[in-house]
C-alpha cells in the first residue's frame, strides 16, 4: 500500500510539472526567455554536427529497439513497459495537436548527418508521405499540419524513459545528467526550445513511475 501511494505521489507530481510548463507555453516572458536560450546554445549546434545524434538514437527505430534488448535481457516484465510509452506517446501528439507554439529554426544539417537522421528518425514528415502513399486522398503534409506546436520533445521523451529503465533503481544523478545532455542537444540544435525538453523529461518521468519498479520476469 505505502508502495502504492508512493508511486501515485511521483505520478500525479510528475503530470503536474508537464501540464505546469504546458501552461507556460504563452506567457510572454517565458517566451522571450526561451529565444533567448536558443540564440545563445545556436552557435554549439551550428560548430558541433556531431549533437545531431540526439534525432537519430532518439528516434522511434532505436529507441524502440533498445527497449526490446533490454527485455530480451530479462531486466523487466516488458508489457507495462510498452504500455507506458506508447500512451506517452499518445498524449505528446494529443499535446502538440491542441497547444500551438511558435516552432524554433533547426541549425543547418550536414548531408551526412541528414542522410543519418532520414534513415533513423520517423518524422511528422516521414509519416505523412507514407500515410500519403496508403491513402493518396491525404496530403503529405497531412501529419505535420496536425502538429501545430513543438511542447513536449518526443526525442527527449523517449530518450529519458528508455534510459530509466535501463538504469533501473540506480537513476540518479545518471538521468540528470542524461537529460540535461539531451535538452542541450535538442535546443542547441534548434529543433525544441529549452521548455519542450523540460516536459518531455516530465512525461519521461511520469512514464517511469507508472511503468513501476523492475521486477525480473
Amino acid at each position: 500500500m505505502r508502495h502504492c501511494s508512493t508511486t501515485l505521489r511521483q505520478l500525479a507530481g510528475w503530470l503536474t510539472a508537464f501540464a505546469a510548463f504546458a501552461g507556460l507555453a504563452h506567457w510572454g516572458q517565458w517566451v522571450s526567455w526561451q529565444y533567448e536560450i536558443s540564440a545563445a546554445l545556436r552557435g554549439f549546434g551550428e560548430s558541433q554536427p556531431q549533437l545531431q545524434w540526439v534525432w537519430i538514437v532518439g528516434g522511434i527505430p532505436i529507441t524502440g529497439l533498445a527497449l526490446v534488448f533490454i527485455g530480451v535481457l530479462g531486466r523487466r516484465r516488458m508489457p507495462r513497459v510498452w504500455a507506458v510509452l506508447i500512451a506517452g506517446s499518445v498524449l505528446e501528439v494529443v499535446v502538440k495537436h491542441v497547444l500551438p507554439t511558435p516552432l524554433p529554426r533547426p541549425v543547418a544539417i550536414a548531408p551526412a548527418w541528414a542522410r543519418l537522421e532520414a534513415t533513423w528518425d520517423i518524422g511528422p514528415a516521414a509519416v505523412g508521405h507514407a500515410l500519403h502513399k496508403i491513402l493518396p486522398a491525404l496530403s503529405p503534409t497531412s501529419t505535420s499540419a496536425f502538429l501545430r506546436g513543438s511542447y513536449p520533445s518526443g526525442h527527449t521523451y523517449r530518450l529519458s524513459y528508455v534510459a530509466g529503465i535501463a538504469l533501473g533503481r540506480c537513476r540518479w544523478p545518471w538521468m540528470a545528467l542524461w537529460a540535461a545532455a539531451v535538452a542541450f542537444c535538442v535546443t542547441a540544435t534548434g529543433g525544441h526550445w529549452l521548455g519542450d525538453a523540460v516536459g518531455g523529461f516530465a512525461l519521461a518521468m511520469a512514464g517511469l513511475a507508472a511503468a513501476g519498479k523492475p521486477r525480473p520476469k
